[in-house]
């Protein structure tokens, strides 16, 4: 009989652990929390996904995003170009967190997810990816491509009132790009890695 146990997040009961089928569900008996889920081909999924969104990563930062004419003169901006003008302006600290929260991390984070499961997948784990997710779980609520997005949107639908808008191939990448970070969130079953990297000989 297994010894591990399960916490509620909410409520910090524990229970003994139970293996869950596919799609199952564990909720806390106490407050009805969530305390785990069973996501189907979880390993598989998430290392497509995070190897889609690394190949969208260099084109969704660095093409043009949008495109606008005014008075007979054209520009066009992508995110590295953004970052460039707060430089320029000398809004540092902006500048930072735009590189942080919006190139940084979410750049770790894909590649942190695919690392693992790759190593799972091969069955090559060590106490490094220990090491590796524990810092995945830190960085996994700080990426805010969606906060940009949202920025980019509303800044469309302002300009749009006074030039001519155009949405350029860079904008169709960070898209890609914030939907592979949201789904490797999705997909990735932090209970079932927990197990794999903690049951791996090598760890």
């Amino acid at each position: 009989m297994s010894h591990e146990k399960l916490a509620c997040p909410r409520c910090d009961a524990l229970y003994p652990a139970i293996k869950l089928a596919d799609k199952q569900i564990a909720l806390c008996p106490r407050c009805g929390c969530k305390m785990a889920e069973a996501k189907a081909d979880s390993i598989n999924r998430t290392l497509a996904i995070s190897l889609a969104g690394l190949l969208m990563f260099i084109p969704g930062i660095s093409m043009p995003m949008v495109g606008a004419t005014l008075v007979g003169q054209y520009a066009e901006v992508s995110l590295i170009d953004c970052l460039f003008v707060l430089l320029r302006s000398e809004f540092f600290i902006v500048a930072l967190g735009l590189f942080l929260f919006t190139i940084a991390i979410p750049l770790i984070r894909l590649l942190t997810a695919f690392y693992i499961c790759l190593a799972i997948k091969r069955n090559r784990v060590t106490h490094t990816h220990l090491q590796f997710f524990r810092s995945y779980h830190f960085l996994d609520s700080w990426a805010m491509l969606h906060v940009f997005f949202l920025g980019i949107s509303v800044a469309v639908y302002k300009l749009a009132e006074y030039a001519d808008v155009s949405l350029n191939i860079g904008l169709a990448m960070f898209i890609g790009l914030l939907l592979c970070s949201i789904l490797t969130h999705l997909t990735l079953d932090h209970h079932t890695v927990w197990q794999k990297l903690e049951q791996s000989p090598n760890v």
